[in-house]
């Protein structure tokens, strides 16, 4: 019998190795894309939402107003978790550091994409080449204006991606306990999590698991009353008329949002947006009514295109294009839909010579694109905030030129002092660091 050589049998372990590294480099790049940008300074919502409601807290109240402060809402979301995170840097490690915070919660994200992948690799059992789109597609920064400060990065990344990817796998696979987990984690971040409760109770109906939704109906249902209780319904921030049609539009460009121009205003490539929308809800919507296997990318698919629908609601009458901190849900779906059916198609000679090797140069061209673009306004916003603080501590400039940080100065200069003052933020210190890390 012939024996393989030495190099016909590293060829394989090889060429496995490469294709883990291909996997593994977005995540790094993308940590060090973040790394560069982020600083530790308070932004816009920070402000109201991190820093004036853990100042009050650090200030000796009684605990009913700790609890009030802890659990006040902000934009229709319950950010108790951010808070929380905040809190605990302030009172156990030296203050609060919001590059810190910035960095973990981006790691929600990474940690999203790492949870897809495992899943796929193992339930759906795709090929570790065909698992490059996933990576490459998910960590695109297309959603730049997420990734630089602390109250967008938890509500989005955690709240809205992580633990509902999480709770969706957990009622898929049957592990109510952990659903309900992650269900708690999610809406105690992004109100968009409310739609994980009803997607999650239609699915085990729809498999006759009655055990599993009853369990999860109970046990989630206590955790809404707890929401609702420092949140109740309302409809603040919705138009008060519609545009119906503009709604329809609007969907499908909110699930094709995987290109960006860099810049805040994306109308101007809806051309782009709205087919590849309709693409992926085609696919989608054979997917979930065809096919038999991946129900966990249809509850992912049908959880972005509920979120797509609030915000088309939401933006129904005024902003009529997807902005950019969207763009992580379109490839949350894309991703999704593509991994069921790579999974049918990988056996194919065809496909897996010509097909799903184009879809995965497609997704990494995108993923360079994404990087060529989009670090400009990350380093606009890093050079703005910067600039901002420091006319902040340099009393002699306009208080017009703090505005990129917070439009009114009146309201964030006692918010800073405070903090100073509690030893919660030290503004002079941070900006210090921040400058340092700049040379």
């Amino acid at each position: 019998m012939n024996m393989p050589s030495a190099n016909t049998r590293q060829t394989p372990e090889k060429y496995t190795a490469l294709l883990i590294l291909a996997l593994a480099l977005p995540f790094f790049i993308y940590m060090g894309v973040i790394n560069h940008y982020a600083i530790n300074q308070p932004y816009w919502d920070d402000f109201s939402v991190v820093l004036v409601r853990v100042n009050t807290v650090l200030s000796g109240v009684g605990m009913g107003e700790q609890l009030q402060e802890i659990f006040a809402t902000n934009a229709g979301h319950l950010p108790v978790i951010t808070r929380l995170v905040s809190i605990v840097q302030a009172k156990y490690l030296g203050g609060i550091n919001f590059k810190d915070s910035v960095l973990l919660g981006n790691v929600g994200w990474l940690c999203t994409t790492l949870l897809l992948l495992v899943y796929f690799r193992k339930n759906l059992q795709l090929s570790w080449a065909n698992l490059l789109p996933v990576s490459f597609l998910m960590l695109t920064i297309n959603h730049w204006e997420a990734m630089d400060f602390v109250t967008v990065t938890w509500q989005q990344y955690w709240g809205s991606a992580f633990f509902p990817a999480l709770c969706l796998l957990a009622i898929v696979e049957r592990k109510t306990t952990v659903a309900v987990y992650a269900f708690t984690g999610a809406l105690f971040l992004s109100s968009g999590a409310l739609a994980l409760y009803p997607l999650a109770l239609a699915y085990c109906a729809l498999r006759m698991r009655w055990a599993d939704t009853f369990s999860f109906a109970i046990r989630a249902g206590i955790v809404l009353l707890v929401f609702f209780y420092f949140s109740p319904p309302q409809t603040a921030g919705a138009p008060a008329s519609p545009d119906y049609a503009l709604m329809l539009k609007y969907i499908p460009e909110f699930m094709g949002n995987l290109v960006s121009t860099g810049k805040w205003d994306m109308s101007n490539i809806a051309w782009i947006h709205l087919p590849l929308g309709l693409l992926v809800i085609g696919l989608g919507a054979y997917m979930v009514i065809k096919l038999p296997d991946g129900d966990f990318s249809k509850l992912l698919f049908i959880y972005v295109m509920i979120l797509g629908g609030m915000a088309a609601y939401l933006r129904g009458g005024g902003m009529a294009y997807p902005v950019s901190r969207y763009a992580l849900f379109a490839s949350l779906a894309a991703a999704g839909i593509y991994a069921v059916y790579a999974a049918r198609l990988q056996n194919n000679p065809t496909a897996n010579k010509w097909c799903l090797p184009a879809i995965s140069t497609i997704a990494i061209l995108l993923w360079m694109h994404s990087l060529y673009i989009c670090q400009t306004p990350l380093q606009l916003n890093k050079t703005e905030r910067l600039n901002g603080i420091q006319a902040y501590i340099q009393t002699d400039k306009d208080p017009g030129t703090f505005i990129p940080l917070f439009a009114d100065f009146n309201y964030s200069k006692p918010v800073l002092e405070k903090a100073n003052q509690l030893g919660i933020y030290n503004t002079v210190e941070a900006n210090a660091a921040n400058t340092l890390g700049e040379k």
